[in-house]
């Protein structure tokens, strides 16, 4: 199980700093739209 705790938290950080990009992108399109 160990073995999973490695992986597991870059996967996450990777999606949660994606996500954060799309929501600012789209905020920056609305805002200049």
């Amino acid at each position: 199980m160990d073995d999973h705790e490695g992986p597991w938290p870059r996967f996450t950080t990777s999606i949660a700093l994606r996500r954060g990009v799309s929501l600012r992108s789209a905020q920056v399109v609305e805002s200049t739209s």
